[in-house]
């Protein structure tokens, strides 16, 4: 039997069996997910550093708004991308995704500057303490400068899953993971940068699933929505 493609859960599958394609992955996607959001608080955890346990905790809500950046970006694009699919107007659709990607690339550049000014009353509005003010700044710092790549990535895995390949979009978070499970010993312990590898670690590990995704649309995708 012929494998069926991404574009027919789009376009033909009956309505549950394309929510069963789109979303069980999804699913998948999101509960190992949740382990990679407390790598980082396990391995700061082995410091037994209290002070530095509190930064990263801290510093959430800075994750958070890049997340949310990317997912403006993401879904916005997403959605319009499937709308035109759905119309056979795949040279617009590629318009979009460009759009997307390098929307969400110049806006994570304009937020990292942007908190180089504004470093200091955001880490006390996050209410670090003087015990924790340190720490916290440069968890934000570093999580600011290289927020692009989280940005980035989120906005990817949402034009991934528009056109249909969620296989691909949970594969990707995934790969974001085990960097994490990688990267997180090696900078906070190996190279004792602690706050700031616990940063830099999230980064670069949404830097590797973003990659993929590029990979996945110049080479693996389906090739007529070649995009980037």
């Amino acid at each position: 039997m012929k494998k069926l493609s991404d574009q027919y859960y789009l376009e033909e599958a009956p309505i549950r069996k394309m929510m069963m394609h789109l979303s069980i992955p999804m699913m998948i996607g999101m509960s190992v997910g949740t382990i990679y959001n407390v790598i980082n608080v396990y391995f700061i955890g082995m410091l037994h550093n209290t002070q530095m346990m509190s930064a990263i905790t801290l510093g959430l809500p800075i994750f958070t708004v890049l997340m949310a950046l990317g997912n403006v970006f993401g879904v916005g694009g997403g959605t319009f991308i499937t709308r035109l699919i759905s119309q056979n107007e795949t040279e617009r659709a590629k318009k979009i995704a460009g759009y997307t990607f390098y929307g969400s690339l110049i806006s994570g550049i304009l937020f990292a500057i942007l908190a180089f000014f504004i470093a200091d009353p955001v880490v006390s509005g996050l209410g670090a303490d003087q015990m924790t003010y340190l720490f916290t700044k440069q968890y934000v710092l570093m999580l600011s400068s290289a927020g692009f790549m989280i940005i980035v990535n989120f906005a990817l895995e949402q034009l991934v899953r528009a056109l249909g390949a969620s296989k691909e979009s949970m594969y990707g978070i995934f790969i974001a993971t085990g960097l994490s499970l990688i990267l997180d010993p090696l900078l906070i312990l190996g190279f004792g940068w602690h706050v700031a590898g616990a940063a830099l670690a999230m980064a670069l590990s949404n830097l590797g699933s973003a990659i993929y995704y590029i990979y996945f649309f110049g080479k693996k995708g389906v090739r007529r929505y070649r995009v980037l």
